[in-house]
């Protein structure tokens, strides 16, 4: 399956050849870095990588009012590779990696009221990120629709993700004080 970065450009390619200054440009009309860890000198190494592995093809064209260009087509088997990644993530499973909560179950060296604080300190960089996405779409330019359609759906996971940690975080507060009054540390005496 393709990385974010690689999806976004062969995505971009999908639509016709281009070189790299252009399909950078796109990414920023289209406000992509929002989704992709995409910059500009990154676009030119995924580039270089990309038709390496043979998704991409570069042709050389002449200068015409400025500098050559490397002008770039997604091939036969970047298609694919861009297929089969679009079919995986909108019709498949989640690929989300729950690293989080794996975390949350092996806790306990860390104390119920340390871990509390630190979910609180997570909600409040979550709680940021989402102020910062909920702004975004008035910056979306001629892909405003899409963009807010896309930041919608960020946004709800980010305000999930919010009450979440602000759940964990008052039940490990009570099971804190469970565990202070000498009480089982979990309501059904259950780690």
């Amino acid at each position: 399956m393709l990385r974010p970065n690689q999806l976004a450009i062969l995505g971009l390619l999908a639509e016709g050849p281009a070189h790299a200054y252009a399909i950078h440009r796109q990414i920023r009309e289209r406000r992509i870095q929002e989704w992709a860890p995409v910059g500009f000198s990154s676009v030119y190494q995924i580039l270089r990588a990309l038709e390496r592995d043979g998704l991409v093809a570069g042709t050389d064209r002449p200068p015409e009012d400025g500098p050559g260009r490397r002008e770039y087509r997604l091939t036969d088997v970047g298609r694919r590779a861009l297929d089969e990644t679009l079919a995986a993530v909108l019709g498949g499973r989640p690929t989300w990696r729950f690293v989080e909560e794996l975390a949350l179950m092996f806790r306990g060296s860390l104390g119920a009221a340390a871990v509390a604080e630190l979910l609180a300190s997570r909600r409040e960089a979550v709680e940021a990120e989402l102020r910062r996405v909920e702004g975004a779409a008035d910056r979306a330019g001629p892909w405003a629709s899409t963009a807010r359609l896309i930041l919608a759906h960020r946004a709800a996971h980010l305000r999930a993700e919010a009450e979440f940690l602000e759940r964990a975080r008052r039940e490990l507060l009570a099971e804190a004080e469970r565990a202070e009054a000498g009480g089982p540390t979990s309501p059904a005496g259950r780690p």
